[in-house]
């Protein structure tokens, strides 16, 4: 955490950033939130993270205030990074959680928000050095209902994503959903090259609908390769000649190897110089 944060608007020293035990994000999860890339030290993609974040707030029937805006929302992400020194790179995360009162049933629909703001290494996005090592979390399938696409508060299948992969050695693990298909990685979404044509699981998997996922698909476009969201299989990986992840922090990271296979990065190279041209 930096410094400062920003509370419903204010900022405040982080050490001064007290929650209630009451808070209904500690008791139930019961919240959204989004992860934004600063570039410059200002936020990228911002329409695309306020669309998705309205969209979950509003699926957890959560009543939004006109003064929190797509406007207000950029102009306190840029003043909390200036507060905490960020000139370049970054990342930002906003978390919004229902106002306390109630059990399950809550007494009020209105809630609250944390904008964090912390410094990268680097200041745009930049394709990683060695390959990722890539396995699968099957445990704990993902469940597909009306909530899957947006940030929910509650990611155990994730941290249990992670815990596994740490255990196993992988750089990263696919999770499934009930169907056992393909649905994402731990936080990123996946996209497959074969035959040169883009393949990516439809939002149906129950996958995130990814800020950066999109940005992918509209450049892959661009570049007249085909990109077909569908259900994947894990078969689908012994045929790829490329497999990389995409989240909005890291940008693209590629993939060197899921069990005995593996792959290149000609393309993931070519996406991230597209995708850096068009920010900076």
């Amino acid at each position: 955490m930096g410094k400062y944060v920003n509370i419903n608007g204010r900022i405040l020293e982080s050490s001064k950033c007290a929650l209630s035990v009451e808070n209904r994000a500690f008791r139930y999860g019961d919240g959204v939130f989004e992860t934004v890339r600063l570039i410059n030290g200002k936020p990228v993609f911002m329409p695309d993270h306020f669309t998705r974040l309205t969209h979950g707030l509003s699926n957890l029937q959560m009543l939004i205030d006109p003064s929190f805006s797509l406007k207000n929302l950029t102009l306190q992400i840029k003043e909390l990074s200036l507060k905490n020194n960020i000139a370049e790179g970054g990342r930002c995360r906003i978390t919004c959680f229902r106002n306390p009162g109630g059990y399950y049933s809550p007494e009020n629909l209105h809630f609250s928000y944390i904008i964090e703001a912390i410094p990268l290494e680097k200041n745009v996005y930049a394709l990683n050095d060695e390959g990722i090592k890539l396995g699968i979390y099957d445990d704990v399938p993902v469940t597909l209902n009306k909530l899957s696409a947006d940030k929910m508060l509650n990611r155990q299948i994730q941290v249990l994503a992670g815990i596994h992969a740490s255990k196993n050695h992988f750089d990263d693990c696919l999770v499934l959903n009930q169907k056992g298909l393909i649905a994402e990685a731990i936080s990123s979404n996946i996209f497959l090259l074969i035959d040169g044509v883009l393949y990516t699981p439809d939002i149906k998997s129950g996958c995130i609908n990814g800020v950066m996922r999109k940005q992918v698909i509209s450049k892959a476009k661009k570049m007249n390769v085909g990109v077909v969201e569908t259900s994947i299989t894990t078969k689908s990986l012994e045929k790829c000649a490329e497999v990389f992840l995409t989240n909005v922090v890291s940008g693209i990271s590629w993939v060197g190897a899921f069990d005995k296979y593996r792959y290149f990065h000609d393309f993931s190279e070519k996406l991230v110089n597209e995708i850096n041209n068009s920010l900076v």
